[in-house]
């Protein structure tokens, strides 16, 4: 029959074996092991520790910058790019997703890096663009109508901000009148004549011109310097219940195109390195 003791001591010559046979490979150029093997006898279990991530708590800096930085406007981004980016990083602008991203720490000539330090610009629509693109194609009330111009006074420009008030004004103003016919002017404007009832008395006719068109300027997102002219072209309806108008926005897609093109090209001005279109690779998954 063994002798247990000696089977006990002979367990622990077995471990201190292999713990001596443990050997670790270097990766080339690294002082960090690349691959650590030792030979485990039976009935024990090898666990695997990351000491350097265990350990790297209570140094005095992380191995490395990492994260995602997030914001709103280009003079925070190129701020953050001018502090962490190098000729090495990548920026990649993604019209799909309203973001331009840089990779801090990407790959240089072929080398692997891990690319996990990066900065992000997610761009948002303007208060200007959200208003007059929400309205876009929608039959609006005289009131509303009005309402809607008179906020927007900033973004007008032909016809002028006081022109465009006192057809506001107008809009009020005849609220509630019969129309009953619309005429083209010489200079292309709308002219409607209505019959405005007043209790009591005989009806009264009047005339409520309008503009075919006009011409805006808004800033299409938050935070972006970037100004753009728009068209509005006017629709409108006589219907018993009264006028109903609403605009269309022209070419409202390739506006929005030009826009991000002249986004891209003038931070590829400001950057040493390219905006590429597209989505930002992850080199870290």
């Amino acid at each position: 029959m063994p002798d247990p003791t000696a089977t006990a001591h002979q367990t622990l010559i077995d471990a201190g074996t292999a713990l001596a046979d443990a050997e670790s490979h270097l990766a080339d150029g690294e002082n960090q092991p690349e691959v650590i093997t030792a030979v485990v006898p039976n009935g024990y279990e090898l666990k695997a520790l990351d000491v350097a991530a265990a350990l790297e708590p209570y140094q005095a800096a992380p191995r490395r910058v990492r994260g995602t930085a997030t914001v709103t406007d280009t003079a925070s981004w190129l701020a953050y790019f001018g502090k962490h980016g190098t000729p090495a990083s990548e920026v990649f602008g993604d019209v799909t997703a309203s973001t331009v991203t840089a990779i801090l720490n990407a790959p240089e000539s072929g080398d692997p890096a891990w690319g996990d330090h990066r900065a992000v610009l997610q761009l948002q629509h303007s208060a200007a663009w959200a208003a007059w693109c929400s309205h876009d194609g929608q039959w609006l009330a005289q009131t509303t109508f009005a309402e809607h111009l008179e906020d927007r006074t900033p973004d007008l420009v032909e016809p002028d901000a006081a022109s465009m008030l006192e057809l506001a004004q107008s809009f009020h103003a005849t609220t509630g009148v019969k129309f009953e016919s619309s005429s083209r002017l010489a200079d292309g404007q709308r002219r409607f004549t209505y019959l405005e009832t007043v209790e009591g008395k005989a009806g009264q006719r009047g005339e409520l011109s309008i503009p075919t068109q006009i011409r805006i300027q808004v800033p299409v997102w938050r935070g972006v310097a970037i100004v753009v002219p728009m068209t509005a072209r006017f629709r409108y309806r006589v219907q018993p219940e009264g006028l109903r108008l609403w605009y269309v926005l022209d070419r409202l897609e390739d506006v929005l195109d030009a826009a991000w093109a002249s986004l891209l090209g003038e931070l590829t001005d400001t950057l040493p390195v390219p905006v590429l279109a597209g989505r930002a690779p992850r080199y870290d998954a």
